[in-house]
């Protein structure tokens, strides 16, 4: 099974084969909750942001197990 986090708003159509893949499994949080999605960062696989998640050095050595971060949208001054 591979966890993906998805804290910003993504399109339905952009998250559609994620969704209908049996081998993921997709959490999606929102800004507001932060103190929720930072106790799943250890088990995410794959992270999924657009521009409001600032993803900082204190997230990411919580996140263990992560492989990827995504970011839809263009340029990486967020991550």
């Amino acid at each position: 099974m591979i966890y993906i986090l998805v804290t910003d708003p993504i399109s339905t159509e952009g998250l559609t084969l994620l969704k209908n893949d049996p081998q993921f499994q997709i959490q999606m949080e929102s800004q507001s909750s932060s103190k929720n999605w930072d106790g799943s960062l250890e088990k995410v696989h794959c992270w999924l942001v657009r521009s409001e998640t600032k993803i900082t050095e204190p997230l990411l050595s919580k996140a263990r197990n992560l492989k990827l971060i995504g970011r839809a949208g263009v340029g990486v001054d967020n991550i």
